[in-house]
């Protein structure tokens, strides 16, 4: 009898030790530095990314504040912002700072902390996120240091200019050094452009990681496994927890569209079902639906099968039905596939929306453009998700075409190749 009463506990006291062993291997293992310090700032905990970003032992790290790590001409700072989160005027704040390294080095920060408190409303711990920028930082500074070299050349310029106007012959002249000048600028300004969409490609991991950390650590805390919070403190997370999945959905689709402007998307061509993907895709959307009490039909061909990237077809739809959804406040949105003779599938996307002026058209399909945007006030949005379209639709062989009536609906029609070559 007593062997069976031990057993419901026991039980429990594993599934605590499983998820305390979790969460310690996510702290250590994470690519960013996490660390709980107490509200005098000595150190409670720290993770091995921390240690590797400051260049000091566990021990040592643990024997020291951050305060005697931070570099003094940023202390006052941050310790203004810890007064003002002790207060309780704040709830957590991020900001770009140095620490001091062991070896005496410097290396530039973002740091984003927040407070934990008890039950009864006092300070527990500090939880900080640190993520190393120092490559950042030197890549803006010689950035900045180029902006100013091209903005002293333009001065020269048009001092120079100036100073030649009284003499038609010399205008000329310098006219057409001038002229040779911006072209010169202008193809360092392409190579420039270039190498940006070619750094944001090549940056994906680094800027996706510590995104991926703030939302898994904060569903962590959300999931009360390093202890009970107040109903304030979930929803200030839940709300840093959605607005690190707005940003990251943000971030995807700008590498996506630099890889593709950079030429370095590769495509995965393999054989999928059309109608499967559709059906996937309308059940992910039914709880939006249902909630603006819309209706989203499908009129789908059966047996549409396709030779092409799943994933790039994925994407295309979901924006296209995501914006249906976003600017259709009644009615219906149709979701249609059809194969045509010249072993093209047309795919059109149709609603009862808002629909699009005339005048506007002609921006619909350009990066941070909306449609109108006086309806950024009430439709949140980038404008990048009809260019992210036209980009992939094009990679896939395919165009992306719209048709609309002010006030009445849009229809977005998206011919794809059977098969991608």
């Amino acid at each position: 009898m007593r062997a069976n009463e031990l057993t419901p506990r026991n039980h429990t006291d594993n599934k605590i030790e499983e998820s305390e062993e979790m969460f310690r291997a996510t702290f250590e293992q994470a690519a960013v530095g996490i660390a709980h310090a107490a509200p005098d700032g000595r150190w409670l905990r720290v993770n091995r990314k921390l240690c590797d970003i400051v260049g000091y032992s566990k021990d040592e790290l643990m024997k020291l504040t951050f305060q005697e790590i931070t570099h003094p001409e940023d202390l006052e700072a941050d310790l203004a912002y810890v007064k003002q989160i002790l207060a309780a005027e704040i709830h957590t704040y991020s900001m770009e700072k140095r620490y001091v390294r062991k070896d005496g080095s410097i290396v530039w920060i973002n740091l984003t902390r927040s407070l934990v408190r008890k039950p009864s409303g006092e300070p527990k711990y500090f939880v900080a996120f640190i993520e190393d920028i120092t490559e950042r930082r030197k890549t803006e500074e010689e950035l900045k240091k180029y902006r100013i070299h091209l903005e002293d050349l333009v001065a020269d310029r048009t001092q120079e200019l100036e100073k030649s106007r009284t003499a038609l012959q010399y205008l000329i002249e310098d006219m057409k050094e001038a002229k040779k000048e911006l072209e010169a600028v202008n193809v360092k300004l392409k190579e420039l452009d270039r190498l940006k969409s070619i750094f944001l490609a090549s940056m994906s991991h680094e800027l996706r990681t510590p995104l991926n950390s703030i939302i898994g650590f904060t569903g962590i805390i959300l999931m009360g496994m390093t202890g009970d919070i107040s109903e304030e403190q979930r929803k200030q997370l839940t709300l840093v927890k959605n607005n690190a999945h707005h940003l990251l959905s943000l971030i995807n689709d700008v590498l996506d569209i630099s890889k593709i402007e950079a030429g370095k998307v590769e495509l995965s061509i393999e054989e999928f079902s059309l109608n499967e993907v559709m059906n996937t895709i309308a059940a992910s959307f039914s709880p939006q639906v249902r909630d603006k009490g819309i209706e989203l039909l499908t009129d789908m061909a059966s047996g549409i099968h396709l030779v092409s990237d799943k994933r790039r077809v994925h994407q295309i739809l979901m924006n296209l039905i995501s914006n249906a959804v976003k600017f259709t406040d009644q009615g219906s949105i149709r979701i249609s596939a059809r194969v045509s003779k010249e072993d093209q599938v047309e795919i059109r996307v149709s609603d009862t929306g808002v629909g699009i002026k005339p005048e506007a058209m002609q921006v619909l399909f350009q990066p941070f453009q909306q449609v109108d945007m006086s309806l950024t006030k009430k439709y949140e949005g980038t404008g990048l998700g009809l260019y992210l379209c036209k980009k992939l639709s094009g990679l896939l062989g395919g165009t992306i075409s719209v048709q609309s009536r002010f006030g009445k609906g849009s229809e977005f029609t998206v011919l794809l190749p059977v098969k991608r070559s």
